[in-house]
């Protein structure tokens, strides 16, 4: 039915993203892999070609996660959104909405897609807990009609048992930052032959996580103008995700201001990642898939361009205290979230996992 491999990928690590005399670090795959295709196919500046539908020069799409949510903060986020739902999906973890169903009805009935952000905020590193993980978020939302084919990994976090899963639950999309980001659609390699889910790689930094790191509104705006503009120039479908975070209330402001931007941009088709991943279907090129993954040959015909450095990020130096304390949080697959009596897999691990949990409590 699959086969399992190892959870540790040495492919993603913790970057410094640089703006002017400000650093946010988030972790991600270690490279685009655009930086691969652009060995295998040469570079142009060429003119950019309507590609996209409505022979548009590129898409745009917003992400939102869904983490934890308190509900007059998600109203006022579905508010804020609702003139422009059809660009947006929301991935959300289900266990945020027990007992709130009535949150994710009201954003259906606005248009939003809604998609599935894992039952708990977590990927597992064996392929039981995925599979577990997946299924009950599938059997909720189902319960309340809402099919999910799409997935955002929490935390961006990939695994090739995670692949499986979502495979063997039969979903045609995932969004995940640790595996890759600014770049073309595309499918991974599992073993031998390459994923049946598409990966849809995104911008992965939120507006949050410059706030965390005490970016003003207008340092915000600069940001993203800067980042669009530099993605847009590469043909790379722009997409952007935040959070509905209510730490954060300062996201809202952001993004509408941003969205108002890209409104104006007659040369963007916007719409939601869902139905930007049926449009990749529709145009995608087996032969290119069998060479290197790639979906949307169409994108890349003449045109390969690579982001600017500045949104690349560069890989951080952690200490080798820092270092290891992440690689054993990696190998014992270290969360909180999920109830003891629901984890499954290797009992070693678990036992390890549980007690690791205890020591913390005690602190």
């Amino acid at each position: 039915m699959f086969k399992k491999e190892a959870f540790f990928n040495s492919d993603n690590c913790l970057k410094e993203f640089t703006w002017r005399n400000k650093k946010v670090n988030e972790r991600v795959a270690r490279y685009p892999k655009i930086l691969c295709q652009a060995q295998a196919l040469p570079l142009s500046d060429d003119t950019l070609k309507p590609l996209y539908p409505g022979k548009k020069l590129n898409i745009f799409s917003l992400r939102i996660d869904a983490d934890e949510i308190e509900p007059d903060e998600f109203k006022q986020y579905l508010a804020l959104l609702t003139p422009f739902a059809s660009w947006v999906t929301i991935f959300c973890p289900a266990y945020a909405f027990v007992d709130k169903e009535h949150l994710l009805k009201e954003a259906k009935d606005k248009g939003f897609d809604i998609q599935s952000h894992g039952f708990y905020h977590h990927v597992y590193r064996n392929y039981e807990n995925n599979y577990r993980n997946l299924l009950k978020a599938k059997d909720f939302f189902g319960d309340i009609g809402i099919n999910t084919t799409g997935f955002a990994a929490p935390m961006g976090w990939y695994n090739a048992n995670l692949m499986y899963a979502l495979e063997n639950l039969g979903y045609r999309y995932s969004s995940d930052f640790s595996f890759d980001y600014l770049n073309f659609p595309h499918y991974p390699k599992l073993g031998k032959r390459f994923s049946r889910v598409l990966q849809i790689p995104i911008f992965p930094i939120c507006p949050e996580l410059l706030l965390m790191n005490h970016f003003t509104g207008e340092e915000i705006m600069e940001y993203y103008e800067n980042a669009i503009t530099g993605i847009k120039n590469t043909n790379i479908p722009i997409i952007l995700y935040c959070h509905t975070d209510i730490r954060y209330k300062e996201t809202k402001s952001c993004l509408k201001q941003i969205l108002e931007k890209i409104k104006e941009d007659d040369k963007l088709y916007k719409c939601n990642m869902s139905d930007f991943a049926s449009w990749c279907f529709s145009v995608e090129d087996k032969n290119t898939v069998d060479r290197r993954g790639i979906i949307n040959a169409a994108c890349i015909s003449g045109v390969l361009k690579l982001p600017p450095p500045e949104l690349l990020g560069v890989p951080v130096n952690l200490n080798p205290v820092a270092k290891m304390k992440q690689r054993v949080k990696d190998l014992i697959d270290f969360e909180r979230i999920t109830p003891a009596a629901e984890l499954k897999g290797n009992s070693l691990v678990k036992g390890i996992k549980l007690f690791s949990r205890k020591l913390i409590r005690q602190k």
